[in-house]
Order: C-alpha cells, then structure tokens, then sequence
C-alpha cells in the first residue's frame, strides 16, 4: 500500500498532491560561465637554436635534435609577452636543451635551481615571466 502524506487544510485532512498547485513557469537563465580550458597548442622545434616569440605564450614546445640546443628569451623590448606568461619546453631528442636570456637591448635574467639545462630526453620544464625580463624555469632541470 502506497503510503501518502497528508495535509490538515483546516477542515479536513487532505493529500499532499491535492493541495500542491500547479509548477510554475521556469525562471531566467543564469550568467554564461566562462570558456573552459583550450586545448594545448604544440610548437615542434627541430634545430639546435630557438628563439621565443611572443606568439609562444600558452604553448608546449617540443625540442628535438641529437645535437645540443639552445632557447632564447629575448628582451620584453624585442618580444612583447605579457607577465605570467607561461611557456611548457620538452627536450624529446639527446640534445640537451640550455635556456638562455639575451643580453641586448636588456638583460634577461632567468633563474632556475638547480640549472638552466633540460636534464635529459622527455624532461619537460616551464618558464615563466615573473617581471618584464624576470623569468624562472621550472621543472626537470640540472645544471
């Protein structure tokens, strides 16, 4: 036997589903939320020098070669990238990637612990702009 809830209306004990009316019309829709994540956008590098550019900002950087390479952080005069900039490196070959930052027009300073070298094949590291020509490298890295 169904078991029903009842309500006193004041004269008599009505069902619940009696005296509940109808639903009534939905309300306005809430504010859109913001965009979700994109997806990350690959930039596959195969020399033994690269230099970053502004539109490598959010992007992963894959690095293959034999034979050692070098990235470039050039002056925030020269390559406009806004602070907290992020920018994911992966040594995929043995060239063991240096991350390097220029020294004209300004000086770039990267710091890192416990080095500025990716530490071998598959390390990935990220750099990070902390203050115009002020970056820190993150990561799998030695000296």
């Amino acid at each position: 036997m169904a078991k029903s809830i009842k309500v006193w209306d004041g004269s008599a004990w009505q069902d619940v589903a009696a005296v509940i009316g109808p639903q009534g019309a939905t309300g306005p829709a809430g504010a859109t939320g913001p965009a979700g994540p994109l997806d990350l956008v690959i930039n596959p590098q195969t020399g033994t020098s690269y230099t970053i550019q502004a539109s490598d900002a959010q992007k992963f950087i894959t690095l293959t070669n034999t034979s050692p390479i070098t990235i470039t952080v050039e002056s925030n005069s020269v390559q406009s990238l806004p602070v907290g900039t992020q920018i994911q490196l992966a040594q995929m070959g043995t060239g063991q990637v240096t991350v390097a930052g220029a020294t004209s027009p300004n000086l770039v300073t990267i710091n890192s612990d416990p080095g500025l070298k990716l530490r071998t094949r598959y390390s990935v590291a990220t750099l990070i702009q902390l203050s115009t020509d002020n970056w820190i490298l993150v990561g799998d890295t030695t000296v």
